[in-house]
């Protein structure tokens, strides 16, 4: 294993390059160089029994940025056609992306040393999309299933996330701050629509409503209600 200076340095270097491929449409080869690194991160992690803890913290938070980096290119690809807001496979793939992107940069760019420029152009890129898919189908509505969690505590300090510091989906000391329901109350109370989801993954989109045969209201088909997503989800 190299030396855990160049391995950071690399990953700097490797991050700048991914940023000017998308930059220039180059959004494959971007693609390419995240998933390399990615691949370093999980091994690093995983595999690497030398690899000290603030190592595989490091790798953790380069393995949540490069995996934002390969869909992000993927954004970029799909919106560089004129007329993908037209094209509803093309629009929930952005947005369902965008949403993974936005949590996954959260999470990081903080504890990343970018020049602002950088985290400039990622987070005017991810709103750019956003403006665009909002003017075009507005806001939004969502569904949310109905489940009444009466405790839960944060996986970094065990109290409750009502009270302490620590912000959920965001990485401290190589954890990543989880909200860890204790006490769930037994049944299910449904699904509510609503403009203000837990998960914006969650949307009912226009192009999938349908009339109902006598007229007097609409079907959705193919909404989500639950997403099964992770920031961390390269190790997988």
């Amino acid at each position: 294993m190299k030396s855990f200076k160049k391995i950071v340095k690399l990953f700097y270097k490797t991050a700048s390059r991914c940023l000017q491929n998308i930059q220039d449409m180059d959004y494959s080869s971007a693609s390419k160089k995240a998933n390399v690194k990615i691949k370093q991160c999980k091994m690093i992690i995983t595999s690497d029994e030398n690899a000290s803890s603030e190592a595989k913290y490091v790798a953790l938070i380069f393995g949540i940025y490069f995996r934002g980096i390969e869909e992000l290119s993927e954004i970029s690809s799909i919106v560089s056609s004129m007329d993908w807001i037209t094209r509803p496979k093309d629009v929930q793939r952005v947005w369902f992306l965008l949403q993974n992107c936005i949590e996954r940069f959260e999470s990081v760019l903080p504890a990343l040393n970018f020049p602002k420029d950088v985290r400039f152009f990622i987070e005017i890129t991810l709103r750019d999309v956003s403006t665009q898919i909002e003017t075009a189908y507005g806001k939004g509505m969502y569904v949310s299933p109905e489940v009444v969690i009466e405790e839960c505590i944060c996986s970094i300090c065990n109290q409750d996330p009502r009270t302490c510091s620590h912000i959920e989906n965001h990485v401290y000391n190589g954890k990543i701050c989880r909200i860890v329901p204790t006490k769930i109350k037994p049944g299910f109370g449904g699904v509510v629509m609503t403009q203000n989801p837990k998960d914006k993954r969650c949307r009912m989109w226009p192009f999938d409503a349908k009339e109902d045969s006598d007229g007097k209201g609409l079907t959705v088909s193919n909404v989500p209600i639950l997403i099964s997503f992770r920031i961390d989800d390269f190790l997988d």
